[in-house]
C-alpha cells in the first residue's frame, strides 16, 4: 500500500462520486488537535493533485464542529453533488460542492439548514440511488430520514430493538428503501421504509 497523500488534521471525510475523486474534510467534534484552535472549517481536497500543490482546492468557516459527513451523487443542478455535514449542535447543513469549488464561498454554496435532531448529529448518509435522500442519526435513538429537496423528514418505523448511541448508518446499494444502523447497545437493525419497520440483529 502507498501512501498518496497526507492531510494533517482531525477530521470527518466523505469522498466525491466525481470521475477525479474529491475528498471533503470538516473539523471533528469532540477532539482537539495540535494546534488547539477552537476553529471549525470545512475544506475540499483533491489527494491526487501534485505534492508541491497543498493547499485545498476550497475552504471556509463554520459554526459547529462535525460528527459526520457525506458526499451525494450528481444530480439536478448538483453537477457535483450536495454535501452534508452532521454538526455537533444538532443541525445537518447542506451545501452545493460546485459552488463551493467554484468560488470559495461557503455562504455562497449553502443551500439549507435540517432541524430535527435535539442533540449532535452522529451520522448521516446519502442514498446511493434516490441521491437526495439522506439518513441521518443522532442520541436517544434518534433516526430520520431526509427529502433534501423539500427540507422534510420522517423515522423509519416502530424500533424493536433498544436504541441509544446511534452511530453508524449504511444504505443497501441496490435497495434503495433498505438501510441499516448501529450504535452501543449490541444490535445492528436493518430498516425497510417501505413496510416501516425494522429487522433486528444481535451483534452478541
Amino acid at each position: 500500500m502507498v501512501k498518496v497523500k497526507e492531510i494533517p488534521q482531525t477530521a470527518a471525510i466523505a469522498w466525491s462520486h466525481t470521475a477525479n475523486p474529491l475528498l471533503a474534510t470538516g473539523t471533528l467534534a469532540g477532539v482537539m488537535d495540535d494546534t488547539f484552535s477552537s476553529e471549525s472549517v470545512l475544506q475540499i481536497h483533491d489527494p491526487f493533485a501534485k505534492e508541491s500543490d497543498k493547499k485545498p482546492l476550497a475552504e471556509g468557516s463554520i459554526e459547529g464542529k462535525f460528527h459526520s459527513l457525506s458526499w451525494s451523487k450528481p444530480y439536478d443542478a448538483y453537477s457535483k453533488g450536495l454535501l452534508a455535514g452532521g454538526l455537533e449542535n444538532g443541525l445537518i447543513q447542506l451545501w452545493n460542492s460546485d459552488k463551493f469549488l467554484n468560488n470559495g464561498d461557503l455562504k455562497a454554496a449553502h443551500v439549507s439548514d435540517l432541524k430535527k435532531h435535539t442533540s449532535g448529529v452522529l451520522k448521516v448518509a446519502f442514498n446511493p440511488i434516490q441521491h437526495h435522500i439522506l439518513a441521518s442519526s443522532g442520541h436517544k435513538g434518534e433516526i430520520l430520514v431526509w427529502d433534501t429537496k423539500k427540507s422534510t423528514s420522517f423515522t423509519p418505523g416502530q424500533a424493536i430493538s433498544p436504541l441509544d448511541k446511534v452511530s453508524s448508518l449504511s444504505w443497501n446499494n441496490s435497495m434503495s428503501h433498505i438501510f441499516a444502523s448501529a450504535g452501543n447497545t449490541g444490535y445492528a437493525s436493518i430498516w425497510d421504509l417501505k413496510a416501516k419497520r425494522e429487522i433486528q440483529i444481535p451483534l452478541q
